[in-house]
């Protein structure tokens, strides 16, 4: 029943409209992009190399840039590398989502600027090593993980014990029984808090007469 489906569909846009950090991430094109984000880029990219220099890190691209900010970038760079992340755009890319609450990089899926809630400094020892781990934990490799950060890099910024566990929990609770594949499927899933959102969702489905099976599909495909 398409217009039945639509209502349906209508009705989730407005229950999730709050909530920002579900909206994917867009990477736009280098020659897109806005001269203030790629100057910032460059700033980033070149963030390992200044690093043991005393000049001001963008000073030469006329952008101002927090010598502080650094080693935080610089650090998450290395370890993305690592982690299997190989372009450097890319990676200045993730971690200024991740870090950055201003970050131009972020628009959902109507152009418009979303924002990362949880952006700060993340230390790669207490933030996105255990986030990582956490997902390898669930039975993603390395590679997957790579992929999840990449499509939905405000993951790193997530806290394990408040956030990520709760949300996989409550997956399995209605019926996902694998829920780091769903997420490997559509990685904004994560941008669902479990309690601030995915249950009002949830039980808006419940109320709606949809079985456990319809609610898991709809999660995966559409919402």
């Amino acid at each position: 029943m398409p217009c039945v489906a639509a209502q349906m569909r209508a009705s989730l846009c407005r229950l999730s409209a709050h909530a920002a950090t579900a909206m994917q991430p867009q990477p736009q094109p280098a020659d897109c992009l806005r001269p203030s984000l790629r100057r910032r880029q460059a700033v980033l990219c070149q963030a390992a190399s200044t690093l043991s220099s005393n000049s001001q890190p963008g000073a030469a691209l006329g952008v101002q840039v927090e010598r502080e900010e650094v080693p935080y970038y610089a650090q998450g760079s290395e370890f993305l590398t690592s982690l299997g992340f190989r372009n450097a755009s890319e990676i200045s890319r993730v971690l200024d989502i991740a870090m950055n609450p201003n970050s131009l990089y972020l628009q959902d899926r109507h152009k418009r600027r979303s924002v990362n809630s949880s952006a700060r400094r993340l230390s790669v020892q207490d933030d996105m090593q255990p986030v990582c781990h956490f997902l390898q934990s669930q039975g993603l490799s390395e590679q997957e993980v790579v992929e999840v950060v990449s499509k939905h890099p405000p993951v790193l910024s997530y806290s394990v014990d408040h956030r990520l566990q709760p949300f996989m929990s409550y997956l399995k609770d209605i019926g996902i029984a694998e829920p780091a594949k769903a997420v490997l499927q559509r990685p904004t899933l994560l941008g669902l808090d479990a309690d601030k959102n995915l249950k009002a969702i949830v039980g808006y489905l419940q109320d709606n007469g949809h079985s456990a099976e319809e609610i898991c599909h709809l999660l995966q495909t559409s919402i």
